[in-house]
């Protein structure tokens, strides 16, 4: 078994305990090594969500010892939501919002780049995801972000709105989650889950 694809199968039976948060806080002291095995669990539904919060830890503590090889995660999950890549893109803008909930370096650098992918310009050049389950993604991990940074996310709330009106359930209702939970930020109210 290739060392890769045993880091895989290690990682995702991690995911299955109780303490797999404190695990992986671990395995991101690590550096890269966790990164593209929990790339690949990300299109994994059942292990979706808590890969994209595992690679916000490993990524953030990535980014305070090695902020440019944080910055190539970053843009290879970029890469990975352009059509030109061929990806389907699937827990990636998950993996985004997480990404930037617990780095305050990456959020300040990327954060106008990941809600371009749920702002509609009505411009054929823009970043907007035209695939309802990734907006959704963008959503979930928006509300992510809210909890972590509201101060952040303030200037985002008109797409937060736009988002509450999109045509698909699943993104109106994952851009209500992220609303709330920026409103809630904001009125002092704690935060039910954070980042």
């Amino acid at each position: 078994m290739s060392r890769f694809r045993s880091d895989k199968v290690r990682l995702s039976d991690l995911l299955e305990r109780p303490d797999w948060r404190e695990c992986l806080e671990r395995e991101a002291d690590g550096g890269m090594a966790p990164v593209g095995p929990l790339l690949a669990l990300l299109a994994r539904p059942e292990k979706r969500e808590k890969a994209a919060l595992g690679l916000g830890s490993v990524v953030a503590a990535l980014a305070e010892k090695d902020p440019e090889a944080a910055r190539v995660v970053m843009r290879r999950l970029m890469w990975s939501l352009n059509e030109e890549s061929g990806n389907l893109g699937w827990g990636v803008p998950e993996a985004m919002g997480c990404i930037l909930a617990r780095s305050p370096l990456l959020a300040g650098e990327y954060v106008r780049v990941f809600f371009s992918y749920v702002h509609d310009t009505g411009r054929g050049e823009d970043n907007y995801l035209d695939y309802a389950p990734l907006r959704a993604g963008v959503f979930w991990g928006a509300a992510r972000l809210a909890e972590a940074r509201p101060d952040l996310m303030a200037p985002y709330r008109s797409i937060l709105l736009e988002g509450t009106r999109d045509e698909h359930a699943e993104v109106r209702q994952a851009a209500g989650l992220a609303l709330a939970a920026l409103e809630a930020r904001h009125s002092g109210a704690p935060s039910a889950d954070g980042p």
